[in-house]
């Protein structure tokens, strides 16, 4: 990657899909996918024992979706922030809690470097603005996950 990703610690490509049907239920919204969820996303979704996702997955929505809001990212952070304590004994190394992803880009990456989440980038990386850029680049934001060990 010669825009500097990799060398800034990005090394995993993740896709956010796989979990749906291949059709869509009779109002044309996507379902889960029958037999690796028989009782739907929501209900994987509302299930809170983390011990037992640790063991079965690398990581996890604690909350939901963002919306493209200041309100939205502070609900969000204070949910993580309200939570934090029974959150944190959960997540490491090929366990992590997934925010979302957090608008407002410098807060967003400030935010992701000191909760235990991986850094995740959702754009495509042809046409991403220089400003953003140097934001996922920041080397003191990506210094300070590396002291945190994660």
């Amino acid at each position: 990657m010669k825009e500097g990703y990799l060398a800034a610690g990005y090394n995993y490509v993740g896709i956010d899909d796989c979990w749906l049907e291949k059709e869509r239920d009779s109002n044309n919204r996507m379902v889960a996918d029958r037999q690796r969820f028989p009782s739907g996303i929501m209900a994987l979704a509302d299930y809170p024992n983390y011990s037992s996702i640790a063991k079965h997955c690398n990581l996890w929505r604690n909350y939901g979706d963002i919306q493209d809001s200041w309100t939205s990212l502070k609900n969000i952070m204070q949910w993580f922030a309200k939570n934090q304590d029974e959150l944190v004994k959960y997540a490491g190394p090929g366990h992590w809690n997934d925010p979302d992803m957090l608008d407002q880009a410098r807060v967003q990456m400030a935010v992701w470097s000191i909760l235990a989440a991986p850094l995740l980038m959702s754009v495509d990386l042809a046409i991403i603005r220089p400003e953003f850029k140097e934001v996922l680049l920041n080397e003191d934001v990506i210094a300070v996950r590396i002291r945190k060990g994660s």
